[in-house]
Parts: structure tokens; C-alpha cells; sequence
């Protein structure tokens, strides 16, 4: 690709916009940014948080939002462009596993609010590293009341070989060894890509995506310019076309450099 082809950059948030030490934006981030604006590229997150816990950019004026790893994408005035909740039935599935299982913790993810169900020590561990904002508790067995978008649930790895081929609606990713996010099978950040573009009028081939979690290994392999970052795990980075720098190490800048968009 040549760098003047770049129309578009979507970019995931935590451990790539924002860095899990310091749970904010790089000053050279920002300024990438803001250089990258000015030559006209559109900028676009791709994020497994949804909007109401999106509290760590400084609310940049990105151009839309790619929100719940693909389940539920946002134009620049936050008006949703596709919605995709998860089957109620694999809900069910789910909650029901986590009864058995004694507590597991998980968040609850709807269209205008984030819950916490089960809450427990992993749970705490989990919303320190991300710096969630204070989220109310839920029952679970309020939980298939609601239409949810996503779930993240404390598995271990046992447990999800164990629930994820009892709900084929529904598939997961982990990028952290405490959770994962099940998501409705279909529901990834590069279907939120497509549904952005689409609405945009953006060619696949003339976007940049920037990642380092299992969230996002779909997204780089799907647009033109797929770049993990470097603190990404190995699985991220094999699949990706290039491996910039870390988080900590001003990553986001030395990506947006390298292919001539600032």
C-alpha cells in the first residue's frame, strides 16, 4: 500500500491507545492524532469496551466507533449504524454455567449500561486493569432479562473449553488470562470495520488497523494495513502485515510515521 492510499485508521484502546501502566493516552498519541486529522485521515476506535466505559481518551473527536468487538457500531454523532445482541437462549446457557460454577464473575454488557454480576476478586483485579468507572451490580438471573451485546466473563481456560461449544450462536476471544468476551458468533471488530466503511464510503483496502489482543487479530488481517503493537502477544503479531513499537514506547506515533501518515 502506498502511504498517501491511507484514508482510514481504526485503533483499539487499551494496550494500544492506552497504556495499562498509566490507563491514559501518550501526549504522542494525541499528537498523532491530531497530525493524522489534518492530512484528512478519518479515525475510527475498534473496541470491545462499549461508549459508557470509554473514559480514557480525553473524549477525542474521533469519526465513529466500532463498540463490543463489532456488536454495536456508531457514526460520529453516537447514532447507532448495526446492532447485534447476543442469542438470548446462549445467554441463558451461559448464566446457567456460572451458577454451577460457584459465582463466576462477569460483566454485562447492554446497549446503555454495563453491569457487574457475581462480583469477586478477579472481578476487582479486572476492572483495575482496564480502570473501569464504578458499574452497579445486576442478579444473575436478571441477566437474560436484557438484550446483551456482549459478556465478559472470568473463564479460565477449562472452563471456556468447557461452555463455548454449548452455545454455536455465540463465539469468544481472550486477551487478558482472566476473561474473555463472547460475542454473537459473526460479531468481530472487522464486521464493525465493514459496517463503518460501508457507511462511509471507505475503501477495505485503504484502511490502517492498529491492535494488540485476541480481540483484534480478525481486524488486522482484514483491512489493508493490519500493525500489532509491540507488547502484543505472539498470536497478534504472526497475523499481522507489520509490528510497531509498545504502548510505552510511543507505539501509536512510530506506526503513524512509519506509513506516512504524519
Amino acid at each position: 500500500m502506498n502511504m498517501q492510499d491511507i484514508q482510514a485508521v481504526f485503533l483499539d484502546i487499551d494496550g494500544t491507545m492506552v497504556s495499562f501502566e498509566t490507563h491514559r493516552m501518550a501526549e504522542s498519541t494525541v499528537r498523532a492524532l491530531d497530525a493524522a486529522r489534518a492530512k484528512g485521515v478519518k479515525l475510527f476506535v475498534a473496541t470491545g469496551r462499549p461508549p459508557k466505559v470509554i473514559n480514557n481518551l480525553n473524549n477525542y473527536p474521533f469519526d465513529g466507533l466500532v463498540s463490543m468487538n463489532g456488536s454495536i457500531c456508531y457514526n460520529h454523532n453516537e447514532e447507532p449504524l448495526f446492532k447485534s445482541p447476543l442469542p438470548k437462549n446462549d445467554v441463558k446457557l451461559v448464566t446457567d454455567y456460572m451458577k454451577r460454577g460457584a459465582g463466576i464473575s462477569a460483566i454485562v454488557i447492554t446497549e446503555s449500561d454495563v453491569y457487574i454480576t457475581n462480583r469477586d476478586e478477579i472481578m476487582n483485579r479486572t476492572l483495575d486493569l482496564v480502570e473501569f468507572p464504578s458499574l452497579p451490580d445486576i442478579s444473575i438471573d436478571d441477566v437474560v432479562n436484557h438484550d446483551v451485546y456482549q459478556l465478559t466473563v472470568c473463564f479460565d481456560e477449562q472452563q471456556e473449553s468447557e461452555v463455548m461449544p454449548q452455545i454455536p450462536g455465540c463465539h469468544h476471544t481472550r486477551w487478558h488470562p482472566d476473561f474473555i468476551d463472547i460475542n454473537r458468533k459473526g460479531n468481530t471488530k472487522a464486521l464493525g470495520i465493514d459496517q463503518i466503511i460501508n457507511h462511509y464510503n471507505i475503501p477495505l483496502e485503504a484502511c490502517m488497523a492498529i491492535g494488540d489482543g485476541g480481540n483484534d487479530i480478525e481486524m488486522l488481517k482484514h483491512v489493508g494495513l493490519g500493525v500489532a503493537m509491540g507488547n502484543a502477544h505472539d498470536s497478534v503479531k504472526l497475523v499481522a502485515d507489520d509490528v510497531t513499537r509498545s504502548v510505552d514506547d510511543d507505539g501509536v506515533w512510530h506506526a503513524f510515521m512509519k506509513h506516512g501518515l504524519i
